[in-house]
């Protein structure tokens, strides 16, 4: 039987619905572990794993809203389980029994982008904007969908109130007025009447400051053939330093130009300390671009260097890969991790938390209370926080909360890949080859190897941008336009459930 005539995952489709519809949050919250718990069942058709974690979320999600569940801790969870649900559909989208079953594409695509959207507007609330568009972005280049072409011109038009370069900010505005007058001339509009209201309000106003779409023109320096394969590559993965590479996915965003500029407001620091933390930016953004070269290497370059040869390797009969390009990956791994520390780094020493620097590291930098005060009112902290979050286990235990997992499920291999790369031996083998992992030896394929590192890549760059932002935040915090532009509230109404 076709997964998505599976009456069984059908029933409890409807449950979950009508429970949603009384507002029950009693067993909203039962049919939430409930789901979860049919999820977890490895022998169910992965689609069906999928759609029950999707059920558990939307049951969770539901009850958080209706019983106004503000705390971290809930949307923790709710984040979890929507994450749980997209990384088995991403994993069944791949597969050829999705390729060879049309009938499978409309069912899947339905639900699919219903996913996404949700996904992204939990990321949108927890100041993860960046990665809120990427997911909108993924609906929206492949269909007609309301709900993501509206919430994405909404997200734009936010993440142009964060960018201080002024040209940036208008070319942003620019696409956000373009969605929002497309969204709002489809006919038979699927949205709520709210989310109309809101994307027209929004148009509106956009309207009486005069904004206009414009093109962006990329650098007009002469470029060798393998430098511009690099930077379309760049462009394409949405891996520039540049606000504007979150929209224009090409050659001409592919450049690194953001920076916070001048501190704009007087702060009590010497001197010497203001212009070593533009120096600190200067060496974060200088990383990141090496590891990025370094990880592009590693993903492009498939032949052997010439620093290969005449090495002596016993034949172990294990499969293992033994190449530069290899260890170029290895490299930019442990890169991009030293990266989030250089980070928080910046920030004990720029909201002087007075953290012994032996003691400053991005895992634990946020037990600081100052600090986290500090992000209530910091759209852009807050969303640095959630990256901590994602990147190391979640150590929190509630009666609500009955998990201890990484809250993005994709990072418990990623850190156990860098844990092996610094301290145990880690071994890439050829995509046909079964893996076997002891405490000694952790063996990945290669292509995965690969993805993870583009992976774990993009949220650097988003750490990066969110870490500029925060500053640009912080000096302006006390002025008028501050107040305008950092206000930022998140309106549940949009969601689409």
């Amino acid at each position: 039987m076709k997964w998505y005539k599976d009456r069984a995952v059908s029933e409890k489709g409807k449950q979950c619905d009508k429970a949603i519809l009384d507002k029950n949050l009693k067993y909203l919250l039962y049919l939430s572990t409930e789901c979860e718990k049919l999820g977890e069942i490895k022998a169910t058709h992965i689609m069906c794993r999928a759609q029950y974690y999707y059920f558990a979320f939307n049951c969770y999600d539901s009850y958080r809203a209706f019983s106004k569940k503000t705390d971290e801790k809930h949307l923790e969870r709710s984040l979890f389980l929507c994450r749980k649900s997209l990384m088995l559909a991403d994993k069944y989208k791949e597969s050829t029994e999705y390729k060879g079953d049309e009938k499978a594409h409309k069912w899947f695509r339905g639900y699919y982008f219903q996913l996404l959207v949700n996904y992204a507007n939990l990321l949108d609330s927890s100041g993860r904007i960046i990665s809120a568009i990427e997911e909108y972005f993924k609906v929206v280049t492949v269909a007609r969908f309301d709900m993501a072409e509206g919430n994405l011109a909404m997200s734009l038009m936010n993440y142009a109130k964060l960018i201080f370069d002024q040209n940036q900010r208008s070319f942003l505005l620019g696409e956000a007025k373009y969605l929002f007058e497309d969204v709002l001339s489809h006919e038979n509009l699927t949205m709520t009447s709210e989310a109309e209201a809101s994307f027209s309000k929004s148009l509106d106003n956009l309207i009486k400051i005069h904004v206009s779409r414009s093109k962006i023109k990329g650098t007009q320096r002469k470029m060798s053939t393998e430098e511009r394969e690099y930077r379309k590559w760049v462009g394409e993965n949405v891996l520039a330093l540049n606000p504007l590479n979150d929209v224009v996915h090409d050659i001409n965003a592919a450049y690194d130009p953001i920076h916070f500029g001048k501190f704009q407001t007087p702060v009590d620091y010497e001197e010497s300390t203001r212009f070593q933390l533009i120096g600190l930016i200067n060496e974060i953004k200088q990383e990141y671009v090496t590891a990025r070269f370094q990880l592009y290497r590693g993903l492009t370059d498939y032949g052997v260097e010439f620093s290969d040869l005449d090495v002596y390797l016993v034949d172990n009969w294990d499969g293992a890969i033994y190449a530069y390009s290899v260890e170029q990956l290895k490299d930019a791994f442990k890169a991009i991790y030293s990266i989030f520390d250089r980070i928080s780094f910046f920030i004990n020493a720029y909201f002087k938390l007075k953290i012994n620097f032996r003691s400053v590291s991005f895992k634990h930098i946020w037990e600081s209370q100052k600090l986290l005060t500090a992000s209530k009112d910091n759209y852009a902290l807050r969303g640095l926080n959630w990256i901590e979050k994602d990147l190391y286990r979640n150590d929190k235990k509630t009666k609500s909360e009955n998990y201890k997992d990484f809250l993005d499920p994709k990072m418990k291999e990623i850190n156990t890949v860098r844990n092996f790369i610094e301290h145990r031996y880690l071994r890439v083998v050829q995509d046909s080859q079964k893996t076997k992992c002891s405490d000694f030896i952790y063996e990945i394929r290669i292509s995965d190897f690969r993805s993870m590192g583009l992976y774990l890549l993009k949220k650097c760059r988003e750490a990066i941008i969110l870490l500029l932002v925060t500053v640009y935040h912080e000096e302006n915090k006390n002025t008028e336009d501050g107040v305008t532009l950092f206000s930022r509230t998140y309106d549940d109404s949009m969601k689409l459930q």
